[in-house]
């Protein structure tokens, strides 16, 4: 889920993930799948940005089709 106004993403649990995907535990090659959607990411560029801006720039970015993947090698923290 993105926040409609800064494009961020909203780390709640929600019944198609796990809540240990939330934290900061795992250290290891991480990704945040993204793409336009009706339902969760209204702006693609504002989640991008978004994303960037809470989890900083990442080590990778690869795209296919509609969807671009942010790959973090480090795993992923709030800033």
């Amino acid at each position: 889920m993105f926040d409609k106004k800064n494009g961020s993403i909203i780390f709640s649990g929600r019944a198609q993930t796990f809540t240990y995907w939330y934290n900061n535990s795992h250290k290891g090659r991480t990704f945040i799948a993204i793409m336009k959607d009706v339902e969760e990411c209204h702006d693609l560029d504002r989640c991008l940005i978004g994303v960037k801006h809470q989890l900083g720039e990442p080590d990778e970015i690869l795209t296919h089709k509609d969807m671009t993947f942010y790959i973090y090698n480090n795993g992923i923290s709030i800033k």
